[in-house]
C-alpha cells in the first residue's frame, strides 16, 4: 500500500490518495499487478481532517503508485501518473489518468 498526499492550490482543499494492489499486494500471490484499489480523500488542510471522497478499482488491469501530479491543476480537475502491469510490457509504463473534481 502507498500513498500521496498533494494541495491542489486551486480550490484550496488537500488531496490524498492511497493504494492496493490485490491480492496480498506487490506480487506475492499469482497475478497480484492485475488489481490495484485507490482510495481518494480530501481536506481543507493537509494535516486533515480527511474525508473518503471516492475509489476506483482497477482490474484486470493493475495500476500500481498513482501520484497526484503537482502541476496542471485547476479547480476541477488533476492528473494522476501511474504504471500498469510490471509483469506486461505492452502496459508498463508511465499512463496519465485525468481525475475530474467535484467541488
Amino acid at each position: 500500500m502507498g500513498h500521496d498526499r498533494r494541495r491542489v492550490r486551486a480550490c484550496a482543499r488537500a488531496l490524498f490518495d492511497d493504494w492496493l494492489v490485490l491480492p496480498a499486494g506487490g506480487g506475492k500471490l499469482k497475478d497480484a499487478c492485475t488489481h490495484t484499489t485507490w482510495g481518494f480523500y480530501e481536506a481543507p488542510r493537509p494535516w486533515g481532517p480527511w474525508t473518503k471522497i471516492g475509489t476506483h478499482d482497477s482490474s484486470p488491469q493493475g495500476y500500481y503508485s498513482p501520484e497526484v501530479c503537482p502541476k496542471f491543476q485547476s479547480a476541477k480537475k488533476v492528473y494522476i501518473f501511474t504504471a500498469g502491469n510490471w509483469n506486461n510490457r505492452d502496459v508498463y509504463r508511465l499512463t496519465v489518468v485525468p481525475l475530474e473534481l467535484v467541488v
